[in-house]
């Protein structure tokens, strides 16, 4: 996306090359805040369960999936049956909320597979669901339909994928459902309609249902390995437009109360049979999410399961760890909760409005167990320097290179608090948690400032870990300079006259030592004050958060060569960015949370083409895998890599793309700029909101590569700024739908191990069991 910038105006020649929004990931992941569950496209069945939201508990204990597969079957007509994880099939998520549907047809039937986490059940759970429908394709007389549902978890020893040993399968006749115990814990196998036969281990319901026969009523297995339970419901004849429903309901107790776990899994069913289910959660979800849009195209999609997946993402269990959010929603192994990625996801739950959830993200940061590094960061403080377990212990991810002191974190805390009380006018929250703000967090960053006027060498948002390796990152002196200024607010809020001038004055230092000791040979702002100073490996996107967050004028001239200097970091097979100039491979793929930030920064600077593009690319991207984000595009393909889907990073930074929160500035020596020359895009145009028009500056190629001003420039110009108000009028539309309401998990800079740990599942999922068992 080559950019060229001249008198405020950019020009974006035609791409060559680059890479197509395309499918590239087949998992689609759900969860209720308590666990997660993932389908997969490919494998056409619920594939895992993770106990838990996070990666672990403590260092040493390490979530579990304990689920291998869990689908149905069919036998219709009297004929043999077929399991429908080979059956081709149609899979969304049902319209952009956390339930996947999946479209099949057997015969003269049509199928409908629903599946997704109650929101309502304390505890990791999956719930599957079937509509079976005659079409008029069915013959008169009717089909004689039998359904089968299979459920094989894996509950023996072993972390993070428990094995098959010592399993036990019981029938509680009672309640009409299985029990199965192992090492791991408890499951629940409930149906939601009676079912017609039960089946377990050795009458293994696979080779039954396979073979369309009836399953043999077994009420135990004994103790034995790789133990599989299934039901059968005999449905009837089914004549044209009967429609009729059965399902079951998956939970786990990681504790081994299984009667406990049996009596929570009947309050979330209520005796509702399974439609009434579904309709519960559907509804559930619109009360978070505000009703579907009536258009739901890519960007709505995207936007839509972004919220989702930020709730989802944000641990519900009780206990010290609870309000935390992950970066990343299993099966993306970041799931993990970093205090930036957090301080992004944040942000956008405070622009949607979900007051809650906000506040108990900011509550779980300040009630944290932390300071076991008080002694490198000089005091003792109430943020992590890196992030957090499960149980809500610090966590530093120390490797060969020493811990990360990432003190970024302490601006962005400030950020997010600040942002939360304005728009949610909680004084209340504020008054409570101003002492440990004041004392813990701000204080501790401004006695943080050494005497370069920048925050003390850190780790930073790349992660370069310590010994040596840390340096005065621009982006850690710009996260503090944001929050500062932000904690200066927070101070006259509550009246305290001496911090609000302490801070302020803080802020204002930082803004000044940015903009003289940050500023590389080009003109441009630069990664550290070592880069800048040995001219070398100074390009950094993380500086471009300055412009995002207003610490410098978005319009002047050092926002200007910050954006024009993207250009160094454009992918060959992409519309976007990699992140730095100076790291290996990782650095080097594209990363989304880059691009919706350099959106933000170009939409600010008054660039509008140059966000849209971005914006439109992730979008398009997102609508072609299911409405997800990912960490990464493969810097030459395009594809979705790294974590999926990202969370703050993610979600969270497309909520905040385009984002027209004016920042706070008075702290910062911000001069006078002027606005830009009215030829520039956006300037004296009509606004009707079609962006289908004829748009030179789609076929001019938004995110193109090449350059040079031609004697073609003042045509494009105009045809530019023509487009740009159309899409941005069209954009402004689509977005009024949002409502108001590893062993060391490292992502370092050099060495890029945000990687699939050796012995972890492919990314592209696991086959069922009908493809994997003799």
């Amino acid at each position: 996306m080559k950019v060229a910038l001249l008198a405020s105006v950019v020009l974006l020649p035609v791409a060559a090359g680059a890479a197509e929004p395309h499918r590239s990931t087949a998992l689609l992941p759900f969860g209720n805040g308590h666990g997660v569950a993932v389908f997969d496209a490919e494998a056409r069945a619920a594939t895992q369960l993770w106990e838990h939201v996070y990666r672990r508990y403590e260092a040493e204990v390490e979530t579990r999936d304990v689920l291998w597969d869990s689908y149905f079957g069919i036998r219709a007509g009297g004929g043999s049956g077929v399991w429908l994880t080979d059956v081709e099939a149609e899979i969304r998520y049902l319209d952009g909320d956390p339930i996947v549907v999946a479209s099949q047809s057997v015969g003269t039937l049509d199928l409908e597979t629903y599946a997704f986490s109650p929101w309502g059940l304390e505890g990791p759970g999956l719930a599957l669901l079937l509509r079976a429908v005659a079409t008029e394709r069915t013959p008169e007389a009717g089909v004689d339909t039998t359904i089968y549902g299979l459920q094989n978890l894996h509950l023996g020893q072993g972390r993070p994928d428990p094995s098959a040993e010592a399993e036990e399968i019981v029938w509680d006749e009672a309640a009409s459902s299985y029990v199965e115990r192992g090492a791991a814990g408890s499951a629940v196998y409930l149906p939601l309609v009676a079912p017609t036969r039960h089946a377990c281990s050795p009458n293994n319901p696979f080779v039954a249902g396979g073979a369309g026969e009836d399953l043999v009523d077994t009420d135990g297995s004994g103790v034995t390995d790789d133990a599989v339970a299934g039901f059968q419901w005999d449905l009837g004849l089914l004549r044209p437009g009967d429609a009729a429903w059965t399902g079951f309901l998956v939970g786990f107790d990681a504790g081994g109360d299984a009667s406990g776990l049996l009596a929570r899994m009947q309050d979330v069913v209520g005796g509702r049979d399974p439609r009434g289910l579904l309709t519960v959660e559907r509804a559930g979800w619109e009360a978070f999410l505000g009703s579907v849009p009536a258009d739901l195209d890519d960007e709505a999609l995207v936007g839509r399961l972004s919220l989702a997946i930020l709730r989802m993402a944000q641990n519900r269990e009780a206990g010290a760890g609870q309000g935390q959010i992950v970066a990343s929603l299993p099966p993306g192994q970041w799931n993990i909760s970093w205090v930036r990625d957090m301080a992004y996801a944040i942000v956008a739950l405070v622009r949607a409005k979900r007051a809650n959830e906000a506040r108990g993200a900011l509550d779980f940061v300040l009630d944290a167990d932390v300071g076991d590094y008080a002694q490198i960061v000089g005091e003792p403080y109430a943020v992590s320097v890196t992030r957090y377990f499960g149980n809500g212990r610090e966590e530093s991810d120390e490797n060969a290179d020493g811990p990360n002191i990432e003190l970024d974190g302490f601006g962005l805390f400030l950020w997010a608090a600040r942002r939360h009380v304005d728009e949610a006018g909680d004084d209340e929250w504020l008054g409570e948690r101003w002492e440990p703000i004041r004392d813990l967090v701000a204080d501790v960053l401004v006695r943080r400032i050494d005497d370069t006027g920048l925050v003390q060498a850190d780790s930073s948002i790349w992660e370069v870990h310590w010994n040596g390796r840390q340096r005065h990152f621009a982006y850690t002196s710009i996260a503090a300079a944001r929050g500062l200024c932000d904690a200066a607010a927070l101070a006259e809020r509550v009246g305290d006259g001496d911090a609000r001038a302490r801070f302020e004055g803080a802020a204002r230092g930082l803004g000044r030592a940015i903009v003289e000791k940050l500023v590389a040979p080009d003109g441009s702002l630069g990664a550290s004050l070592e880069d800048v100073e040995a001219g070398a490996g100074f390009r950094d996107a993380a500086v471009l958060d300055a412009i995002g967050w207003e610490v410098i004028p978005p319009r002047g001239e050092l926002a200007r060569r910050t954006l024009e200097a993207m250009n160094d970091l454009e992918v060959p097979g992409g519309t976007g960015y990699f992140r730095n100039d100076d790291g290996g491979e990782y650095d080097l793929a594209e990363w989304v949370f880059v691009d919706l930030r350099a959106a933000l920064a170009f939409e600010k600077s008054g660039i509008g083409p140059v966000a849209d593009g971005l914006r439109d690319w992730v979008g398009a991207q997102g609508g072609q895998n299911w409405g997800l984000l990912s960490e990464l595009y493969d810097r030459e393909t395009g594809d979705y890599a790294g974590a999926i889907p990202m969370v703050g990073f993610g979600g969270g930074a497309w909520l905040l793309a385009d984002d027209a929160f004016a920042e706070d500035t008075s702290c910062f020596d911000v001069p006078d700029e002027p606005e830009p020359d009215a030829g520039g895009p956006d300037a004296g145009v009509t606004d009707d909101g079609d962006e289908n028009a004829s748009c030179a500056c789609r076929s001019a190629g938004i995110g193109g590569r090449g350059g040079g001003l031609g004697a073609w420039l003042a045509v494009l110009l105009l045809a530019m700024a023509v487009c740009a108000a159309r899409l941005r009028a069209a954009r402004a539309a689509r977005r009024s739908t949002l409502p108001d309401q590893q062993a060391t998990g490292d992502r370092q800079q050099a060495t890029g191990n945000r990687q699939p740990a050796p012995g972890s599942r492919a990314s592209d999922g696991r086959r069922p069991r009908s493809q994997r068992s003799s």
